[in-house]
């Protein structure tokens, strides 16, 4: 049962979207990795200062060591941090034209002849080595071969790139004298797979003054989880630096009809909070005699922490 719920009369809407926060495991101590670089330098220096000063390596070590022992963080909030998880779940409405948006990556790439002619020595049989040897050796054969033939005037066109800064000007005057121009060989290549992202638009009505409190503390929600906790250093006197920023939770999202999964429905992996866009009484100026609005329209958006792969989608039902 989500801890915070729009609309409060939940038996007429059967149809929920829940995000709930992921619960982190405690942050590990990295500080041993920091210690250890910052000693090997600190070792560094007591050494050339030790032989300077007439002290062997193994003195130098041992204060090194007795140095270390005061280099902890207890005035850092990064000590044996983690964010806190409330635990609180936000069970909402499904809204309308739910939209999951696959996809990957591909770049084009211009393999030209002499990548050609190493891709058909590949596809022949031939080893990458002897494709290489073979298929480019052929290539730069052909295209050299034949006085005012075309393969030497495409010859002289992939040499153009060699005459300066007036390249691109020797290129074109020879594509147009000649009536022929390189072909580039061009080639699809596979990258990687997008990272998806969820975008979730949401109108709250408040019918009364309770749904308007219960809508304040969902839009409160998740402003609050968009952003990091910052880690700082005390300086003493009360005073305090910002160093750093730890990441925000991450959310699980999950579909239910009358508080069941929806099975068929693709699963959403962990996801960052990514924008928070609040519209207050977009349509009409019209209050509670609290003060809170009547019309509050939220849109989030998701992105997922992991890649999708195949066997994903085959057996996780993402």
């Amino acid at each position: 049962m989500p801890t915070l719920n729009y609309p409060l009369e939940e038996e007429k809407y059967k149809a929920k979207v829940v995000f709930g926060l992921v619960k982190r495991e405690k942050v590990g101590d990295v500080s041993t990795i920091s210690n250890f670089l910052d000693s090997k330098v600190q070792s560094e220096k007591l050494k050339e200062q030790g032989e300077e000063a007439g002290v062997t390596e193994n003195e130098a070590q041992e204060l090194n060591k007795g140095r270390s022992t005061f280099t902890g963080s207890d005035k850092s909030s990064q000590k044996g941090a983690s964010i806190q998880v409330s635990g609180d779940t936000v069970g909402l409405y499904l809204p309308a034209g739910l939209a999951f948006s696959d996809g990957v990556k591909y770049d084009n790439f211009d393999l030209g002849g002499a990548g050609a002619g190493m891709e058909a020595g590949v596809k022949g049989g031939l080893s990458f080595v002897q494709s290489l040897l073979e298929g480019g050796g052929s290539f730069i054969n052909n295209i050299t071969s034949g006085s005012g033939t075309d393969l030497a005037r495409l010859a002289g066109i992939q040499l153009s790139s060699k005459a300066g800064q007036f390249a691109d000007e020797v290129r074109a005057v020879q594509k147009l004298s000649g009536g022929l121009t390189l072909n580039p060989n061009e080639r699809v290549l596979f990258d990687r797979p997008n990272m998806r992202t969820f975008n979730f638009t949401f109108k709250f009505i408040a019918k009364s003054e309770e749904e308007a409190l219960q809508i304040d503390k969902i839009v409160k929600f998740f402003r609050t989880e968009l952003y990091p906790d910052e880690i700082t250093q005390s300086l003493g006197n009360n005073n305090s630096i910002s160093l750093g920023y730890r990441f925000p939770n991450k959310f699980s999202i999950a579909f239910q009809y009358d508080g069941k999964e929806i099975k068929h429905l693709s699963k959403i992996k962990p996801c960052f909070l990514q924008d928070v866009n609040t519209v207050y009484n977009a349509s009409q100026m019209a209050m509670h005699s609290d003060g809170h609005f009547t019309e509050v329209d939220m849109t989030l958006t998701f992105r997922e922490t992991v890649a999708l792969t195949r066997k994903d989608v085959e057996k996780g039902g993402f």
